[in-house]
C-alpha cells in the first residue's frame, strides 16, 4: 500500500470541510494531477499539481466564466493591482476562453476552512 500524498490529504480535508463526497484524484505520471470540488459559493474549484513541483505545492483554479477582450483587460489590471508574493493571478484558459483565478498554495500551511474562506474572498470582488 502506497503512502498518502499531501494532495490526497488536501482532497480529504476539503471534502470533509464542505461535507461533500471525496472526488477521485486524477493521476498520471508526467502529467498534472489533481481533483475538482463543487462549492455553493464559488462553483467549481480545481486543485492541481504540476509535474516536477514539490509535493506540498498545489494550485487552486477557479473558473470565472467566459472572458471577452474587455474582461481580459480587466484581468490584466487586476493582476497589476494584486501583484506580490503569493497573490492571486488571473488568466485566460486558451482551451475554452474562460477567465481563471489561480492561486498557489502550500499544502498544510493552513487548515481547510481557512483556505476555503481565502478562496471565497478572492472571488467575491
Amino acid at each position: 500500500m502506497s503512502a498518502r500524498t499531501p494532495l490526497q490529504d488536501l482532497c480529504t480535508a476539503l471534502s470533509q470541510a464542505l461535507d461533500v463526497p471525496e472526488p477521485p484524484l486524477r493521476t498520471q505520471a508526467g502529467k498534472p494531477q489533481g481533483f475538482r470540488l463543487r462549492t455553493e459559493a464559488d462553483g467549481e474549484i480545481s486543485f492541481v499539481q504540476m509535474p516536477g513541483d514539490p509535493d506540498d505545492l498545489a494550485y487552486a483554479l477557479i473558473d470565472l466564466g467566459p472572458a471577452d477582450t474587455a474582461a481580459c483587460d480587466t484581468l490584466l489590471q487586476a493582476n497589476f493591482l494584486a501583484a506580490g508574493a503569493g497573490g492571486p493571478v488571473y488568466s485566460r484558459n486558451p482551451a475554452n476562453g474562460h477567465a481563471l483565478l489561480q492561486s498557489a498554495l502550500r499544502i498544510g500551511a493552513c487548515d481547510a476552512a481557512t483556505l476555503l474562506a481565502s478562496l471565497g474572498q478572492m472571488t467575491a470582488a
